[in-house]
C-alpha cells in the first residue's frame, strides 16, 4: 500500500479522543467505558479493512511478491504443510 501511513490518522484522532473522554468521566466505570468505545470502533474497522482485503485478493498479494514467483510460493506452503511447521 503506497499510503500505509493515512492507517496511523485514524488511530491518531481515536486516541486523542480517547483522553478526551477519559477525562470527561466522573466515575472509574464512566472512564473505563467512555475510553473503551472509540478503540473498538478502531478494531472493528482494522477487522472489517482485513475481511475486505482478503475478499479483493490483496492481502494474500503480499505473499506472491515476497516470494518473487508463483512456484516459490507454492513451494514454501507445501514445506510448511508437510514439514509440520
Amino acid at each position: 500500500m503506497a499510503l500505509a501511513w493515512v492507517r496511523f490518522v485514524p488511530w491518531a484522532l481515536t486516541l486523542i479522543t480517547c483522553g478526551l473522554n477519559i477525562a470527561a468521566g466522573h466515575s472509574l466505570s464512566a472512564k473505563v467505558a467512555h475510553g473503551t468505545m472509540p478503540m473498538l470502533w478502531v478494531v472493528f474497522s482494522e477487522i472489517g479493512a482485513h475481511v475486505y482485503a482478503v475478499r479483493i485478493g490483496a492481502a494474500t498479494a503480499a505473499a506472491w511478491k515476497r516470494s518473487g514467483s508463483p512456484d516459490g510460493c507454492w513451494r514454501r506452503c507445501r514445506r510448511s504443510r508437510c514439514g509440520g511447521a
